[in-house]
């Protein structure tokens, strides 16, 4: 493919030849100069005629270049005709805004133009195009992204502030309510409403979540590319807070001369935990020139109205889910609008009025349904319209569950927060897999969203990424080798940092932390050690944990929110091992948190009669709650309190069907009480199968183990067929050979069936793939294996020294059992 670099000659000699230089063959581009007469129209025709991608670089000089001119017109009618696949419009020049009267109105309206004052950032743009020209343009995801209805009340109540003069405009302005209700389509219709932005422009996306802080934050900006003052070469680790509060106060100036907006996708890193704003975005905003909106939020978070409400520079409004006449009002405008479908009967459709539940894409999901089978085949699966909002991860993801190469590009993108059309260009060239017809398709279902200046990111859904990173345990093997291979040159190559965007930084640099390669300190920033702390904890990795976490908390200029948060799993990582440091480092820890987090350590060590009113303070708070429920529902079934265990595991598997641990937690208990049953074992039976089918819709690696552990242990306890319970087990602990629980519940199975051998095979197999997780259990059935022999005497008297650690109470239970393989 090839790129005609359309310019002015007064920006040839530095901006336009570094991006010559870069592109090399790929581009076709004139080293000498257009106005000097030396080229004729028909050169340039030829030269357009063998180009696929005509790069429009737009100055003062090229607006007022008759050249220039020339082949913008000729440009559009080869892409009419077809003969050109693509435009690509950037302006190289600061002085010059999308608005510019110069810039010709078929440019402006159909695309989204941006300042891009630096080469290296207009290089990564435009081989996103060329990456985007393997991605077909569907007009219907055109139109689905346009369709908007509703909101008239938040509506009008945006437009009130942005019209009342008796105070300033607000800097940022946050739209809170659920994920995927709908906050960044109300952002950018309110915005077009209150005239602040065209109705054919689309703003700046970035996403940032709670690991992020200032330093990502400042570092996602940066990456944009629009500064003429500071690239992504800056060496954050050598600034302080007051520092980098100043430099994205200048950003934010230089953005709003661009006549931009940045939409801001935020997981509680700007509006946090609690609904409290980080106190840098606070002194940000404070430090920004007034009368003028500069950040539009789509916040997970409410802030809290009563702390703010005497911010003017601070604006917030909830978005809430449709209401009845505009959820019908979004399925007739989609079929209408997207669908084409002209003969619309809405009468027909007032079924549907109450099965949808205020979700703009479950509406769309219930078209696409009538689309394909009409309106009685979709009243047939009400059921399924009416669970979208629950299990819409599964939905989805569940159709490539037989498709490894697509399912493993899921998993790829889970693990990253976004990821370049470029970056996956690159692995696509290493793997010898071309990846974008995957990412297209990806993109044309809704399970990824174009982010950036112009979309060279994606990203996945924040529901379908949390499902399927949930149960990824690891990096597919395919990419992780080609990730290693694409990233020697970010850490040997003497080029600057800005020659790599914040993706392939941030891959490369999580990867590296998590199989303990050097990274170049100049490179790091808090949120790439959070990511990698996160992942070796979720890895049960936690030495790693341990020695990541002491190396962040011994800099000091990191902020005292990604710090918290470093604790928190330095702390969990030191209950995980019963390291004596914990009770002392806790004491950093406040609030529910730090009940939570002490209750957690009282459980590892035993202390149920202390670790539960820790999980019943901490539940006060909706941070902690769920994780709080999970831990009593443990300790009730270890301390055979089914009663209790069976009402909270009960309401967490019918909150979270596609959450594994819910859901196993929840068949426990019923296993448990089927156990111990007198009566009612039907309907137990009913609700451990009902568990089994939900498990079952899980396509994640988690999702698996966890359903073969299930399986096996019904097939045994319930079934009674313990040949089929052993099949299952041991297929189980070969297919998820980094996982201890597999193992677990072969020793647990041979301990019911009273088989020693089960039991030291299991164990022989735990000790070799050296699992440090689990101890307790690993003694118990060490001690099982040991009475089975005939030696019960002995087991009975090591229960106390070995098992010392567990509660009393569980200790004299687990001495009965022993006792009674006399």
């Amino acid at each position: 493919m090839h790129c005609f670099l359309s310019h002015s000659s007064a920006d040839k000699g530095g901006y336009v030849s570094v991006l010559a230089e870069k592109f090399g063959d790929r581009a076709i581009y004139d080293a000498y100069t257009f106005e000097t007469g030396m080229k004729t129209v028909d050169e340039i025709m030829k030269n357009l005629n063998r180009t696929d991608l005509f790069v429009l670089l737009i100055s003062d000089s090229a607006l007022n270049s008759d050249w220039v001119k020339t082949e913008i017109v000729n440009s559009k009618r080869l892409l009419d005709s077809g003969k050109l696949k693509q435009i690509l419009p950037l302006i190289i020049d600061r002085k010059i805004t999308y608005r510019d009267d110069r810039i010709p109105d078929w440019i402006r309206e159909n695309y989204n133009l941006r300042v891009v004052p630096r080469p290296n950032a207009a290089f990564r743009i435009i081989n996103a195009a060329f990456s985007k020209l393997s991605i077909d343009s569907n007009p219907k995801s055109l139109r689905a992204r346009r369709l908007f209805v509703g909101r008239n009340d938040q509506l009008k109540a945006f437009e009130a502030r942005m019209d009342d003069y008796e105070k300033p405009l607000p800097c940022a302005v946050v739209a809170s309510g659920l994920r995927e209700i709908g906050r960044k389509k109300f952002l950018i219709e309110a915005l077009r409403k209150a005239n602040k932005i065209d109705d054919y422009h689309q703003p700046i996306v970035i996403s940032i979540r709670y690991e992020d802080g200032i330093d990502g934050f400042l570092s996602k900006v940066l990456d944009l590319g629009f500064s003429g003052e500071f690239d992504a070469s800056l060496d954050l680790s050598a600034l302080n807070l007051e520092e980098k509060i100043n430099i994205l106060a200048k950003l934010a100036t230089e953005l709003g001369q661009q006549n931009e907006v940045l939409l801001i996708d935020d997981w509680r890193c700007i509006v946090q935990f609690g609904g409290i704003y980080a106190d840098w975005f606070v002194a940000l905003c404070d430090n920004l020139p007034q009368n003028r909106t500069y950040f539009c939020i789509a916040s997970g978070t409410s802030p809290q109205a009563a702390t703010y409400r005497k911010n003017d520079r601070l604006y917030h409004l909830k978005v809430p889910e449709l209401s009845d006449t505009e959820r019908l009002g979004l399925l007739v405008r989609y079929l209408r609008d997207v669908e084409g479908v002209s003969d619309v009967n809405t009468s027909e459709l007032h079924f549907f009025r109450n099965i949808l539940n205020g979700y703009p894409e479950q509406a769309i999901y219930a078209g696409e349904i009538i689309r394909d089978e009409g309106i009685h085949g979709a009243t047939t699966r009400s059921s399924e319209i009416v669970d979208f909002a629950r299990l819409k991860a599964s939905l989805y993801v569940e159709g490539y569950r037989d498709d490894d190469a697509k399912f493993e590009l899921l998993t790829f993108l889970s693990w990253f927060e976004f990821v370049s059309l470029d970056f996956i260009s690159k692995l696509s060239e290493e793997m010898s897999l071309d990846l974008l017809p995957a990412i297209n398709e990806f993109i044309e279902h809704g399970i990824c969203q174009g982010i950036g200046t112009l979309g060279e990111y994606v990203r996945l859904n924040d529901v379908i990424r949390d499902y399927v990173a949930r149960g990824s345990v690891s990096i597919p093997e395919s990419y992780s080798k080609a990730i290693a291979s694409v990233s020697k040159a970010l850490f040997n190559s003497r080029e600057t940092a800005d020659n790599f965007d914040y993706s392939e930084k941030a891959v490369a640099i999580r990867m590296a932390l998590l199989e303990g390669r050097p990274v170049p300190e100049r490179l790091l920033i808090p949120a790439h050690f959070l990511n990698a702390i996160s992942q070796n904890y979720k890895n049960k990795k936690y030495s790693d944990v341990i020695d990541l976490a002491e190396r962040v908390l011994s800099k000091s200029n990191y902020e005292d929110y990604i710090r918290g948060q470093i604790t928190h799993y330095y702390c969990m990582a030191l209950a995980r091992r019963r390291d004596a440091r914990f009770l002392s480092e806790v004491q950093k820890i406040r609030g529910k948190e730090h009940d939570y987090v002490l209750g957690f350590y009282y459980r590892r060590m035993g202390r149920y009669d202390d670790a539960i009113p820790r999980f019943e303070s901490a539940m006060g708070e909706q941070r902690w709650e769920e994780n709080s429920k999970r831990e009593l529902v443990l300790i009730y079934n270890i301390t055979e309190n089914y009663d209790q265990a069976f009402n909270l595991a009960k309401g967490s598997y019918h909150d979270f069907p596609s959450n594994p641990i819910s859901v196993q937690a929840y068949f426990e208990v019923l296993l448990n009480k089927y156990k111990i049953s007198l009566g009612g074992e039907a309907l137990l039976i009913s609700e451990m199968k009902d568990t089994l089918q939900s498990i079952a819709r899980i396509s994640s690696e988690k999702g698996h183990e966890v359903e073969a552990c299930m399986k096996a242990r019904y097939e045994y306890y319930v079934k009674g067929d313990d040949a089929a319970a052993m099949s299952i087990i041991n297929d189980a602990i070969e297919l998820f050979k980094g996982s201890p629980y597999p193992l677990l519940a072969k020793m647990e199975l041979g301990a019911s069936m009273r088989s020693a051998d089960m039991i030291k095979e299991a164990i022989i197999l735990f000790d070799s793939r050296k699992f440090d997780e689990q101890a307790n259990e690993r003694k118990k059935a060490e001690l099982f294996q040991l009475a089975l022999g005939g030696q019960v005497d002995k087991a009975v008297g090591m229960v106390e020294r070995e098992l010392r650690s567990i509660h009393p109470a569980a200790r004299e239970r687990f001495r009965q059992r022993l006792e009674s393989l006399r």
